[in-house]
């Protein structure tokens, strides 16, 4: 490369010379430097055996504390990053594959010690900056402007990304494959999608990461996610508590971080309020038919609406009233319902609600189990309800 600025390179040993006094045990230590071949020092940092984050959980999926896992990461890279935003550090470069994990199983903020020096500078330092080199995907959408600079905020968008990154074990933008894609979608000011299955209250703090006009400071991120710990812990523990010693619970189904959970028993559907320990009864206009044991839930996506399917009936609820919005007799459905999922669906001109129930009946040919199946969509749209068989 070329000859180094000689105020750049003033600039990078006072840096230097901050990173070596920072001392926390969620930041990578700076260890020495070495030549390197660009003309500016090599950083020297203690090897991480476990690697970056992402690779570190991937390996861990089967655990059965990798949730608990990942908040605790997650806790530790607010705390590291916070520490340098104390420090008047902007990393400028924060994603997963910079987050390595030591020995002893901590969360590190590496690689922040070129971004925030070459950010604005010479030509000469643009392979460097954070705006190449793939992390597109983890940029504050700003950034794309030639006015815009790593800054405290860059850094809060990037930490949203990282939460998603981390919790779904997948990049922001998965959906799109391309960088030209993602810098277009950049643009619009699309967020990167939320996956299926992602917890409510985790997603509200990566959206207030986002949020340009409104954003927390990072030590803010950390209290929150804290917040979400401590609620999850209360969850786990008086979910545990009985709902009532006299009646037999036929299926659960969990919303969001735990903090509602469905409840069905042979002739009622439960709301269990995990914050207050209460559970609340929905209301039925009608009672349930004879018989009428409930087989099946689902929740979904939004927790608007739930679904029960007895012996008798299919019924949809409206979680907010307690009131049923839409039951089907046998007549109308057919055989009793084993497996209801919600998912979605465009029927005619409306984006609407679907849930699947489906139906088995099993025969043996020449030793072969064949299975027969019957589906069953109901879409919820705005003004109406149909039946797709």
């Amino acid at each position: 490369m070329g000859s180094i600025d000689t105020g750049i390179l003033r600039r990078y040993n006072r840096e230097i010379a901050l990173w070596r006094r920072i001392q926390h045990p969620n930041i990578l230590p700076l260890s020495g430097l070495c030549s390197g071949l660009s003309g500016l020092p090599a950083m020297i940092s203690p090897w991480c055996q476990n690697g970056d984050i992402v690779v570190y959980l991937r390996n861990r999926q089967h655990l059965p504390i990798i949730s608990e896992l990942k908040i605790e990461l997650i806790a530790q890279i607010c705390a590291g990053l916070a520490y340098l935003h104390e420090n008047d550090i902007v990393h400028g470069d924060l994603k997963g594959a910079n987050i390595l994990i030591s020995d002893d199983g901590a969360a590190r903020v590496a690689d922040f010690g070129f971004s925030n020096i070459m950010a604005g500078h010479s030509v000469a330092f643009s392979l460097h900056t954070s705006t190449m080199g793939g992390t597109y995907r983890w940029m504050w959408p700003a950034l794309l402007t030639d006015s815009a600079h790593p800054c405290f905020q860059s850094d809060v968008w990037a930490l949203g990304c990282v939460l998603l990154e981390v919790q779904s074990g997948r990049v922001p933008y998965h959906d799109i494959a391309s960088e030209q894609a993602v810098i277009v979608a950049m643009s619009r000011h699309d967020y990167p999608t939320r996956p299926w299955g992602f917890p409510d209250m985790l997603w509200h703090i990566i959206l207030a990461c986002w949020n340009d006009a409104d954003s927390p400071s990072v030590a803010d991120v950390g209290t929150m996610i804290q917040s979400w710990r401590r609620l999850r812990e209360t969850a786990r523990r008086k979910i545990v508590h009985p709902v009532s010693p006299i009646r037999k619970i036929g299926s659960v189904a969990i919303l969001g971080a735990a903090q509602r959970v469905f409840t069905t028993s042979e002739r009622q559907v439960s709301i269990w309020n995990v914050t207050r320990g209460r559970d609340t009864p929905l209301r039925q206009k009608s009672p349930m038919q004879k018989n009428g044991t409930i087989l099946a839930i689902a929740v979904c996506r939004d927790g608007q609406f739930i679904a029960t399917a007895s012996s008798k009936e299919l019924r949809v609820w409206n979680v907010s009233t307690g009131e049923p919005a839409i039951a089907y007799s046998a007549r109308e459905c057919g055989k009793p319902s084993l497996t209801l999922a919600f998912s979605t669906t465009t029927h005619g001109r409306g984006r609407g609600r679907r849930i699947s129930r489906k139906r088995s009946r099993s025969s043996d040919r020449r030793g072969w189990r064949v299975q027969r199946r019957k589906v069953l969509w109901i879409s919820l749209l705005p003004a109406r309800c149909r039946i797709v068989t």
